[in-house]
């Protein structure tokens, strides 16, 4: 249940690392190279650290799977099989669980730790040996005790219930805060996207100017790259935030609140522009960039709320749009697009939001 899903899930995560490890040495040299790595992070304890900084990465990446895995709904019956067996035998069981999803690491140990037999590198290989035999063995505590805690207030992460207890979020960060807390992996993984979209954009910009168009442009593909991250809101909404269509709240507020939900989302590119604008005094535009991309989110996520607006249709209409927004900033006209794109995004939304029906739940699973 735990381990063969475990590698299910992450296979093209370690297809990955096996390539990097192992692809992109010379077949000759694929020994040696090994050797030498274990070498160098057995007699540099900077390295050492990075190593150990990996690991634990992993290591959390593992706990975090099995935590996951027990709050999932179709796997309710590890509290009436495995919650009932003796302590000794539960802490056994998470054990073996943890050890067996930890291996890659553990076996990566121990080839190093003959290395450092060789090199009389003792203190290296103790302290190898005692942080991987303490990500084995923390975990168990951790398992055992949601066990112990199968309710659901137990699933929820501690810093998120101490947060809750102390401030009532406002509606437009409810999206922003499912994201963080239960999808964890589609942020990292749009959000360096996005990073590396945007740093390559700044590296071929100007340092002594501000090239609209270039960042514009580069922000288009930004924008694209959140595409599934606005496709997921409107079932969020329809999933979560039905109640919300029945408060008597205005048109104009909801239109507002939806542009603070989006500029939340891309608060952290936003931060980098504003790091790269500083150097260049180019304020005036940043506004323009900044403005030109929560418009093109807004009318993105106010298509969806046309009746039967599929995946496949929603990714047609996003190309459209997405091509005639290029050809707008080739020829310079940055104001006349934010304009067009802020007053589409508001007839469709203003037309659309009474009009809109939520999915069934059903019909969202399917």
């Amino acid at each position: 249940m735990f381990i063969g899903r475990f590698y299910v899930r992450n296979t093209a995560f370690f297809l990955v690392l096996f390539y990097l490890m192992f692809g992109t040495v010379d077949g000759g040299s694929l020994v040696s190279f090994h050797v030498g790595l274990m070498k160098g992070f057995l007699t540099s304890w900077d390295f050492l650290a990075l190593v150990l900084l990996t690991w634990g990465a992993y290591g959390y990446k593992c706990v975090s799977f099995v935590m996951k895995t027990f709050v999932t709904p179709q796997f309710a019956l590890v509290y009436e099989t495995w919650g009932v067996l003796p302590a000794g035998q539960q802490r056994a069981l998470a054990l073996w669980i943890q050890f067996s999803i930890y291996l890659p690491v553990l076996v990566y140990n121990a080839v190093a730790g003959v290395v450092a037999v060789r090199l009389h590198a003792w203190i290296p290989l103790a302290v190898t040996i005692v942080f991987n035999t303490a990500m084995c063995i923390w975990p168990v505590f951790l398992y055992t005790r949601r066990l112990r805690n199968a309710d659901l207030e137990a699933a929820v992460p501690r810093w998120l219930r101490w947060l809750n207890r102390r401030w009532i979020k406002p509606s437009w960060l409810y999206y922003p805060f499912e994201l963080v807390v239960n999808q964890p992996r589609l942020v990292w993984t749009t959000k360096a996207a996005s990073f590396a979209v945007l740093m390559i954009t700044f590296h071929f910009m100007s340092d002594a100017s501000f090239d609209t168009r270039a960042l514009m442009l580069g922000v288009l593909v930004m924008v694209g790259l959140h595409a599934i991250v606005i496709f997921r809101y409107r079932y969020f909404e329809d999933l979560s935030l039905t109640f919300m269509r029945n408060l008597p709240i205005p048109l104009s507020r909801r239109y507002g609140q939806l542009w603070l939900t989006y500029v939340v989302l891309l608060l952290p590119e936003f931060v980098l522009l504003g790091v790269h604008t500083a150097r260049v005094g180019a304020f005036p535009q940043m506004w323009i960039v900044v403005s030109y991309s929560v418009a093109l989110c807004m009318l993105l996520h106010s298509l969806l709320l046309y009746p039967r607006m599929g995946e496949e249709s929603y990714m047609r209409w996003v190309f459209g749009i997405f091509f005639v927004t290029l050809f707008m900033i080739l020829a310079y006209q940055y104001l006349l697009c934010l304009a067009l794109l802020v007053a589409a995004s508001i007839g469709v939304f203003g037309r659309q939001f009474l009009r809109y029906e939520p999915v069934m739940e059903e019909e969202i699973k399917q």
